[in-house]
């Protein structure tokens, strides 16, 4: 009897030039579709005849399985998202390095999307950063609205919100400044190491978070 590898080799099942298919390991290797798949992303346990008789097709076949396919079954993608009112504020050149290289450090891919927001309607329509192609997502203020922002938290899509808060009522983790623990540090620096009493307060536009 022809060793199993033997076998395999002298039973091509496509042409050189066309992309092999899970179809075609599940040929080769005798199983069904389900069980390549159980094999390549290790979601249930099988025997080692068939997980070896699996990885020897995969290996004869140069079998690479569709990155989008294999995300959807394995419900992960290695892959952070990066949402961003828009890019070409000097502001957010080292800011994006840092993040760039915390995810690399964590073997995790980033993939950033402007939302370049000009009033519409439904602005989380218009970046593709999701469920579908990421595990998680970092939103940088002024990048969507609370009202989305809540229809995430809501079907527990990991979230991380940077230099503002979340709306109320959802529990999101946030990365900001103290703006108010600042501002009473100087206050106080002025009164009593300088003997200041009447300070000028110059504030931001109403309705930004770092201006009340």
């Amino acid at each position: 009897m022809k060793a199993f590898s033997e076998t395999m080799t002298a039973t091509p099942i496509r042409k050189a030039k066309q992309r092999p298919t899970i179809s075609d390991v599940a040929r080769l290797a005798g199983v069904s579709i389900s069980t390549v798949s159980r094999v390549l992303n290790d979601t249930a346990p099988v025997s080692g005849d068939v997980d070896k008789r699996v990885r020897q097709a995969v290996e004869l076949l140069s079998y690479t399985p569709h990155a989008a396919a294999r995300n959807l079954a394995v419900r992960k993608t290695n892959t952070v998202g990066l949402l961003l009112p828009e890019l070409s504020s000097g502001f957010f050149a080292p800011m994006l390095r840092g993040i760039e290289s915390a995810i690399r450090e964590s073997e995790y891919h980033l993939l950033v999307h402007a939302s370049l927001r000009s009033g519409d309607s439904d602005p989380w329509r218009r970046h593709p950063i999701g469920e579908h192609n990421a595990d998680g997502m970092l939103l940088f203020v002024k990048s969507t609205d609370d009202e989305e922002i809540l229809r995430n938290y809501q079907r527990d899509f990991p979230m991380v919100l940077l230099f503002f808060k979340g709306p109320r009522g959802a529990d999101i983790p946030c990365v900001s400044f103290d703006n108010a623990g600042g501002m009473y540090q100087i206050v106080e620096h002025l009164v009593t190491v300088h003997g200041r009493r009447r300070i000028v307060y110059l504030r931001g536009p109403v309705g930004n978070q770092d201006s009340e």
